[in-house]
């Protein structure tokens, strides 16, 4: 039980710095206003990360958001 809940919040920590740090890393290029709404609306970050030629970024939030969707699935079903 406590493994579950250790994956869920270490989970949920690496999305939320990818995330945001990913986002600060898009407003350093043009057009600036990109970082910002990937901010906002998470789903269009790997989008802009990839147009941005930023593969790597994008590559990230994917296994983290993916990581994060499993231990929160196991989690809810665990009983």
């Amino acid at each position: 039980m406590n493994a579950i809940v250790l994956a869920v919040l270490v989970s949920f920590a690496m999305f939320v710095t990818v995330h945001v740090v990913g986002s600060i890393a898009l407003t350093q290029r043009t057009p600036r206003w990109n970082g910002a709404v990937a901010l906002v609306v998470p789903p269009l970050f790997p989008y802009y990360a990839a147009r941005r030629h930023q593969i790597g970024w994008a590559i990230v939030w994917c296994v983290a958001a993916v990581f994060y969707a499993v231990s929160l699935g196991v989690a809810m079903s665990w009983r």
